[in-house]
């Protein structure tokens, strides 16, 4: 089966909605909270939801990419994956209720062990559903998704709130994370056709672990490595200032789940139809990684450049000591996004065991900078972020050479107008900032910064590659006219 433009463009855009679901309405209940919690609860309800994530990989990603990418695929594969999975979702639940008083040790918070006993109840329901997230996902349905993700995310987020105003504090976190699970898992479930049931096959569950066991093992250890750093973080730094670490991260990755997974989740069913077609696979590669550069330089360099405006204006000045992070971790995705297809590629052309081993030689690195800094000021934990950045940017793009027999060169060519758009966008911020009159709100330095800074990056961008902006363009036309003819 074939997947065209308008088809990526729509599965794109419904991919982007999910994630924008999840991400926008927690970025926007972020803003609230911040002006209700005091950064040392932000602090430890980050510690605890980074074990929680990473945990929840074995619970809901075990056969997802399996389940995907396999090309012959039955329903006793996917009542395979849906027994397996809740089975490990009960060892994993009753797991964390048994090790909450050490961790609450290990924390030094006397209520860590008790959020992570509760938290790890989403473990069940996301399971529940791991498996219709996959066939969605391979059938290009991302539409349920997001409606699920944008239903469960919402209302989570309002009874969080209400509750958060009640005083009940970092509990107001964990009532909103279960209730996004749960919520968003029970529109999923009731509105699909296709529901697994309990049956277990072991020649299917052979099938499926022989590619899955890489590939979660690949996921769980990229998982690791953030989550860790969290952690840790929480951990040597104490929970205030990792909170103003945590509140860097989610404003990155808020646009970060919005943009980039999305463009991830749809790459991989359409790089699986292209695995056995090289030069095609190339091209693609080609015009993808061009075009999410291009909107990701311009977005997260922007953002780092305004990080002060930004910071003061959703979570006021008490916040103003996470601008700096926020401008570290937006510069990043000068890194970022050009790894950003690698590993949807190698995993469609059923090389897993390189993206492992990519992550193991990130992980490997983190764990021995954490325990020779100590992360002994926040300055340092992000420094130590940032060094990873420079070890996966020649690992990953060596490993797409084997694969694909794309030069350093050839993946250089693709990004070098965004780029040079992105530095010179930044340069005119900052050189703006520099004559800006001391002393003026926030707000009217973001209306001057923002603009000068638009303006920078559209006309360089049209002087260096023309071609690239009239791929841009055409993208989001193609979606544009899909839906005008649906609707028609």
């Amino acid at each position: 089966m074939a997947v065209d433009r308008a088809t990526a463009s729509k599965s794109a855009f419904w991919s982007a909605l999910e994630n924008g679901g999840l991400s926008l309405v927690s970025f926007a209940s972020l803003i609230i909270y911040s002006r209700l919690l005091p950064p040392a609860q932000f602090g430890l309800f980050a510690m605890v939801l980074a074990v929680v994530e990473l945990i929840g990989i074995l619970s809901n990603m075990s056969f997802h990419d399996a389940l995907v990418q396999r090309k012959d695929i039955t329903e006793r594969h996917f009542d395979t994956a849906f027994t397996a999975s809740m089975g490990i979702c009960v060892l994993l639940t009753a797991g964390c209720w048994a090790i909450g008083p050490l961790f609450s040790q290990l924390t030094h918070e006397p209520e860590a062990g008790k959020i992570l006993g509760w938290m790890s109840l989403s473990f069940l329901a996301a399971g529940a559903t791991s498996t219709l997230v996959a066939r969605q996902r391979r059938e290009f349905g991302f539409k349920a998704l997001a409606l699920r993700s944008f239903a469960g995310r919402l209302s989570g987020a309002a009874v969080g709130i209400a509750i958060a105003f009640m005083g009940a504090g970092v509990w107001a976190l964990v009532a909103q994370q279960l209730l996004m699970v749960y919520l968003g898992s029970a529109v999923l479930w009731i509105a699909s056709k296709d529901r697994p049931r309990f049956r277990f096959g072991l020649v299917e569950f052979k099938q499926l672990t022989a590619f899955g066991a890489l590939s979660v093992s690949a996921l769980f250890v990229n998982f690791a490595i953030k989550r860790m750093f969290v952690f840790f973080a929480g951990i040597y730094l104490g929970a205030g200032t990792a909170g103003f670490v945590n509140l860097a991260f989610r404003t990155i990755d808020t646009f970060w789940s919005i943009s980039a997974t999305a463009l991830q989740q749809v790459t991989l069913p359409m790089m699986s139809r292209l695995q056995s077609d090289l030069p095609r696979l190339r091209r693609a590669y080609g015009l993808a990684v061009g075009l999410a550069c291009t909107v990701m330089y311009a977005g997260f360099v922007g953002l780092g450049v305004t990080a002060p405006e930004v910071v003061e204006l959703l979570f006021g000045r008490q916040w103003i000591a996470a601008a700096p992070y926020v401008t570290a971790l937006g510069f990043l995705v000068l890194l970022q996004a050009p790894r950003l297809f690698i590993i949807p590629i190698l995993t469609a052309m059923g090389r897993p065991h390189m993206v492992m081993m990519g992550y193991a030689v990130g992980l490997s690195w983190l764990i021995a900078a954490i325990f020779v800094t100590h992360l002994s000021s926040a300055s340092v934990a992000v420094a130590v972020w940032v060094s990873c950045e420079f070890i996966y940017a020649p690992l990953f793009g060596g490993m797409l050479k084997r694969a694909t027999g794309l030069t350093f060169k050839d993946q250089f060519v693709q990004i070098r107008a965004p780029l040079a758009a992105a530095l010179v966008m930044a340069g005119a911020v900052y050189g703006l900032r520099l004559i800006l009159p001391d002393g003026l709100p926030a707000v009217v330095r973001a209306l001057a910064l923002v603009p000068a800074g638009a303006v920078a990056f559209a006309g360089v961008l049209f002087v260096l590659d023309r071609a690239l902006v009239k791929e841009l363009v055409d993208f989001g036309l193609s979606f544009v006219r899909r839906r005008v003819a649906a609707s028609a």
